[in-house]
């Protein structure tokens, strides 16, 4: 199985040669960022790398990117920095002030983050510490940071007024109009390389693993979760973050196949009378392959129709299964039993029945008030946070040594 790669440690070396977070021997300690009445966080602070190493791993993991420029790195250790003080000055305040963190709760949290990465990391949790240069408690440190920030906006006040809901009505019909529709969530596990056997046999073992976690009581967004650390696009990957997510399949346009076999076949068809081959003799191998083959370069007519020519039966192809297990297995709270292939997108995709919604409902904006305002105000006493936190950061004096 793969690891999330570490080439980012090494690029980080090569492109900003001084940045080395370890005292040499001999050498006097150096000051990443002084802050107060001559407080200091250092190189070797454990806080201060925990924060930097994991804000390195969300950077890899949200943008799929292995390398950061000079602005990016600047934002990852400005973070850690803002992180590390905050953990050390606001809980002193807090306390002070009456506030109490719930330890017990922020051990929970870490607990089960750590359980999350020994399920799904290569390695496990301890092998993540090594790859990202964290501690092990780093989960503890972290969700200590958020209990601060959750602590905070309690105490924060904020006011929506009901012209700013309305406008957010407006501007979100899709959440307040619904037709006749089946709900169905999906977990895409894209391939890298489709014609690699050993990968695929791999992400259909995950698949099935995913599908009996989900089928023993695993809720969809855990096992979502777990599935995103091994296929998320840090690995690579730009489907299986996009692609997954709640599916509203509507009435009016369902399929209602019955008969997987009979319904490939018309297709098959179809796709021969038009193109005077099957799909297989036109497309052997992956859509690269043919690319590769047939020596297509990118945006021109003939790569544009080729892809088009793919796409389409492969969709075609995914959604005659996808909805024939929806017609055929449906039982609400579980999930079809086994991955179904969707080679558009080189994924396995494990298919959830969630719920069927029967009636077409249009949501009012009275009756969505009280959850649109709740949605803002979560928003607005986020922002406010933020400002408090950059607030204190002036009074404090922070101050980056270290660049």
């Amino acid at each position: 199985m793969k690891k999330i790669r570490k080439i980012i440690a090494i690029l980080f070396i090569l492109a900003i040669s001084s940045l080395a977070f370890s005292s040499c021997m001999g050498q006097k300690q150096k000051i990443i960022a002084s802050y107060g009445d001559k407080q200091y966080v250092y190189e070797d602070d454990a806080d201060f790398l925990d924060f930097y190493n994991l804000n390195r791993y969300f950077h890899s993991y949200e943008t799929g990117d292995d390398v950061t420029n000079t602005s990016e790195y600047n934002n990852i250790l400005s973070d850690a920095v803002k992180e590390t003080i905050i953990v050390r000055v606001f809980e002193e305040e807090m306390e002070e002030s009456g506030y109490t963190i719930d330890m017990d709760k922020v051990r929970a949290k870490a607990e089960a983050d750590v359980a999350t990465f020994n399920a799904a990391y290569d390695g496990g949790f301890e092998q993540f510490c090594k790859d990202w240069s964290v501690s092990k408690d780093v989960f503890l440190l972290y969700n200590r940071y958020e209990a601060m920030r959750e602590i905070a906006k309690e105490y924060v006040e904020v006011e929506v007024s009901e012209s700013e809901a309305v406008e957010y009505y407006n501007k979100n019909p899709e959440k307040y109009f619904k037709t006749p529709h089946y709900d169905v969530r999906t977990i895409f596990l894209q391939i890298t390389e489709p014609s690699n056997t050993s990968e695929m046999a791999e992400a259909y073992d995950d698949a099935m693993l995913y599908i009996e976690m989900l089928n023993s009581g695993r809720s969809w967004e855990s096992v979502k979760e777990t599935a995103f650390i091994k296929y998320g696009e840090s690995h690579g990957t730009v489907f299986t973050e996009r692609l997954t997510g709640l599916n509203h399949v509507y009435m009016k346009y369902f399929l209602n196949v019955m008969d997987i076999e009979t319904a490939v076949y018309i297709v098959e068809n179809q796709f021969y009378e038009e193109h005077g081959m099957t799909f297989k003799e036109m497309f052997p191998g992956s859509f690269e392959d043919y690319v590769k083959e047939n020596e297509l370069l990118p945006e021109t007519k003939e790569y544009n129709k080729a892809l088009e020519t793919y796409m389409t039966y492969s969709s075609v192809i995914y959604n005659i299964e996808f909805e024939y297990a929806i017609k055929n297995y449906w039982r609400e709270g579980t999930t079809y039993y086994k991955p179904i292939y969707h080679a558009a997108y080189d994924s396995f995709v494990v298919v959830t029945f969630d719920r069927i919604e029967e009636e077409e409902i249009t949501i009012s904006f009275d009756e969505a008030k009280e959850d649109i305002m709740k949605i803002l105000t979560e928003n607005k006493k986020d922002k406010e946070v933020d400002n408090y936190i950059s607030q204190r950061m002036s009074e404090l004096k922070v101050k980056i040594e270290y660049k």
